[in-house]
């Protein structure tokens, strides 16, 4: 009952920074989310992706193709509750909140901890860890292939005991494979090192039901998965594979990364004045990494080494700049070693103040800064575009690209752009070479809208809209364009994010 208690009062606290103005922080909505959205809702009303090809395994995306498990699960969610970004990010935050209770069944099957309280204080910390909070709060895949290939991961660990949980382990890191990128060369990767590192405890004779279930399944499951390797679609993350990514890391694994400074490029992947973790957890993180090397030829500290070993390979291998979602799985091995330090610290009263101060500092880094700091990356005011482009629906417009040639996927989220009217639109070209990876566009046409660089010597005929950021159009192409300025949309800052020209002073063709 006191165990019932103690998590469910965890998920509570959870839910609620999981949940609160989910649909306004992040402020915007992301490209990824975007595409995912739409695609959703075009595979809901027509059974084909955006590009008119009918219920594929990978969707072709802006060229990444992406597992598809998640935009299916949201299809059928949108044909019940409609399309909208609470709904998408909803999805994240029901499985970051199932991971709270598989982390917390995880902990409890390593049974590494001599305190009771540490079992709740390190899940505590885990649910409210900026990286958790961040992860539950997006609208694309990422979480969702975190969580079923976590449960697998748990799963596994407890087979060394139970050998019956074999099975669902293979089939919940096979479904993890149909969800991410990540998971589609993590899974049979981490099952495969699985298998040979604890294969005393694996390949036993009476093991031998329960190993044959799982390789059925594990055949069965994966049938989609060997289809397609024989496609570059499957391959499409291959040529970042790169030895010389090894360099990085150390990036991944410093202290420095992980507790005081994300150097993710990508600004929609930080929090202002956060790293993925509290400062103040290098402390027992320190601990409980010599405390886990003391302990590591035992089987739970084998197992967290090689998860922890695991779990940092495809953000290495995958590109040779650092990206913090890419290692997210990470986050299990490194909590259940910072609850060793924790663990070992002992009944500390300093918990009550870092816990307070934990939440304080990710109140006002994430709900009072996040939304107003990382707006633009997150593509605040393209609602707002979209709402111009409905009132102006006569007019040729064009939004420029430049900078962000993944707008269209924006609008068409926005306008709720008809997908059998966008699949007749689209280049034909994607169509007929659907599982050829051709290179992604720069430019994009649909109604009224073209989304592509302005060109100055042909977008000169007289009531022309063109849309553009502060950096598309100078005060001196405007004068000798003849272009009137009609609307300016200001961010949450004050800044001016776009501005809206019509060209009026010349009438060409």
């Amino acid at each position: 009952m006191k165990k019932s208690l103690g998590l469910g009062f965890i998920l509570v606290i959870a839910a609620f920074l999981y949940f609160y103005k989910l649909a306004e922080i992040p402020s915007g909505v992301y490209v990824d989310e975007a595409s995912v959205g739409y695609n959703a809702y075009s595979i809901f009303r027509t059974g084909r992706d955006e590009y008119g090809q009918l219920l594929p395994i990978y969707f072709r995306l802006m060229g990444s193709y992406s597992p598809g498990f998640q935009i299916y699960l949201l299809a059928g969610l949108t044909r019940v509750f409609g399309l909208g970004i609470f709904l998408m990010r909803s999805i994240a935050v029901v499985t970051m909140l199932g991971s709270v209770v598989v982390f917390y069944l995880f902990v409890r099957s390593l049974g590494i901890y001599r305190r009771e309280e540490t079992y709740w204080l390190t899940t505590f910390f885990y649910a409210i860890l900026p990286w958790s909070v961040f992860s539950a709060r997006q609208g694309y895949e990422t979480t969702l292939g975190f969580f079923v290939f976590s449960m697998g991961a748990y799963l596994l660990f407890r087979s060394l005991k139970y050998p019956k949980y074999l099975m669902w382990a293979v089939a919940a890191l096979s479904l993890s494979t149909y969800i991410s990128h990540n998971q589609r060369f993590l899974a049979p990767l981490f099952l495969t090192g699985f298998c040979w590192l604890f294969r005393r405890e694996v390949f036993v004779k009476k093991n031998w039901g329960v190993l044959k279930a799982a390789i059925l399944v594990g055949i069965v499951a994966n049938i989609p998965n060997l289809v397609m390797t024989g496609t570059r679609a499957f391959w499409i993350k291959n040529s970042q594979f790169n030895p010389e990514n090894w360099r990085i890391v150390m990036t991944y694994l410093s202290p420095k990364t992980i507790f005081f400074s994300n150097p993710d490029i990508d600004m929609q992947h930080t929090i202002p004045e956060l790293s993925l973790a509290y400062n103040f957890l290098v402390v027992p993180y320190l601990i409980g990494v010599f405390g886990f090397l003391k302990n590591r030829k035992q089987t739970w500290g084998k197992f967290l080494g090689f998860y922890f070993v695991m779990a940092i390979l495809p953000a290495i291998l995958a590109g040779q700049f650092y990206n913090s979602q890419r290692p997210l799985v990470l986050i299990f091995p490194l909590m259940a070693i910072i609850g060793v330090g924790i663990d070992k610290m002992g009944r500390q009263i300093i918990w009550v103040p870092l816990t307070a101060y934990a939440l304080v500092t990710l109140w006002r880094s994430y709900f009072v800064l996040f939304p107003v700091e990382r707006a633009r990356g997150w593509n605040w005011g393209y609602d707002q575009i979209a709402e111009f482009i409905e009132a102006n629906q006569e007019k040729k417009i064009i939004v420029d690209g430049t900078r962000n040639p993944r707008a269209y996927t924006l609008l068409l989220y926005h306008l709720r752009y008809l997908p059998e009217k966008y699949q007749m639109e689209v280049d034909p070209y994607f169509r007929e070479n659907y599982w050829q990876a051709p290179t992604p566009l720069d430019s994009y046409y649909f109604g009224n809208v073209e989304v592509r660089p302005v060109d100055w010597e042909k977008d000169t005929r007289q009531g022309l809209l063109i849309v553009g950021d502060a950096l598309t159009i100078s005060e001196s192409q405007a004068s000798e364009h003849g272009l009137i300025k009609l609307k300016e949309i200001v961010g949450p800052k004050g800044e001016v994010f776009f501005e809206v020209y019509e060209v009026a002073g010349f009438a060409g063709e």
